[in-house]
């Protein structure tokens, strides 16, 4: 049971950073600067989860009141309905 819930955690873990850090950017990048493409688009992806991650209590302690964000989880929904329901009318 431990190695299947270890790999089912680790699966989802790892689908969606390594498709867009590895498997997107290499099919962006022509072959021959492929493997130079992959290093910078890693290493920007890097350097912006490290910003985001120690910027962004100080950007919501700073700019938004608490009660606020009580609002985002609705919001994600509506956004994300209306990225896959194109004929989604207001």
């Amino acid at each position: 049971p431990f190695l299947i819930l270890f790999g089912i955690s680790y699966f989802f873990a790892e689908f969606g950073p390594n498709t867009t850090t590895f498997v997107l950017s290499s099919e962006v990048y022509p072959t021959r600067a492929r493997a130079t493409g992959n290093g910078i688009s890693a290493g920007i992806a890097k350097v912006g989860a490290f910003i985001g991650v120690y910027l962004f209590p100080i950007i919501k302690t700073a700019l938004v009141k608490p009660r606020k964000w009580q609002s985002f989880p609705g919001l994600h929904f509506f956004t994300g309905y209306k990225t896959y329901r194109k004929n989604f009318a207001l």
